[in-house]
């Protein structure tokens, strides 16, 4: 299905669980509602940059995507791609701003994501339970990871922090049981509560300058872990830091 140069607006729920496997998004279109695509067939997608309004849960459900290219020039909604089981590779363009909430949750089959240079934000859940996503590489722009952001991520290995990153949530990697290191950037000032708990096989971490305080249980049961590396500045270490 290709739709007119003409069409402005996909409107809400209006191709949920349809049978179309194949939909081009020309650009043009200004706004893809809520639900649009909701439990489709729908395989691949390329969101085009004239795109400024994307609803929530617009492609959730998609069992037969695998491939989604989003160059929309706004944020990415809560649970855009929830539940996308067979979803393996997601583009962010540079446009866009920031992943929402649970936008990827539990995506079990998602291996690559190459995030834009605009993201500034990652929301909480945004990659929750991603079983398969092994690395994941930030840019320059990202200042803050929400709650629960890669929590459960079995097969994340390595993270590049990017320089500028300012906060990691609650919980943002607890259970990444394959993550080895953990080296974060000096402008780090914040990290929530059980940040980095129950990563198994975590065996270093660098605390970051910005940082005065380790909260409760940042790194509580990570059994591996053998190198920490302290800043100056640290004042302050919480109970059951690294339990």
């Amino acid at each position: 299905l290709t739709f007119s140069t003409k069409v402005k607006c996909i409107p809400a729920n209006a191709f949920k669980s349809s049978t179309i496997n194949t939909i081009v998004i020309p650009e043009g279109v200004t706004e893809i509602g809520d639900n649009a695509f909701f439990e489709s067939h729908i395989s691949t997608v390329d969101i085009p940059s004239t795109v400024v309004t994307l609803g929530k849960d617009s492609f959730r459900n998609c069992d037969k995507l695998t491939v989604a290219n989003v160059n929309s020039s706004w944020a990415i909604p809560e649970g855009m791609f929830y539940n996308c089981d067979y979803l393996t590779t997601v583009n962010i363009g540079d446009c866009v701003t920031s992943i929402g909430y649970q936008s990827f949750y539990n995506c079990d089959h998602l291996v690559t994501v190459n995030i834009g240079d605009g993201v500034k934000s990652i929301g909480n859940y945004a990659f929750y339970d991603c079983d398969n996503l092994d690395n994941v590489k930030f840019n320059t722009a990202l200042k803050s990871i929400g709650a629960n952001a890669f929590a459960y991520c079995d097969r994340l290995t390595s993270i590049e922090f990017n320089d500028g990153l300012e906060s990691i949530g609650k919980w943002a990697f607890r259970g990444c049981d394959n993550l080895t290191e953990a080296i974060l950037p000096d402008s780090v000032t914040s990290i929530g509560c059980s940040a980095f708990r129950y990563c198994d096989r975590l065996e270093s971490v660098k605390i970051p300058a910005g940082l005065s305080t380790i909260e409760f249980a940042t790194f509580a049961s990570c059994t591996a872990l053998t190198n920490i590396e302290f800043s100056d500045t640290l004042t302050t270490i919480g109970r059951y830091a690294f339990a």
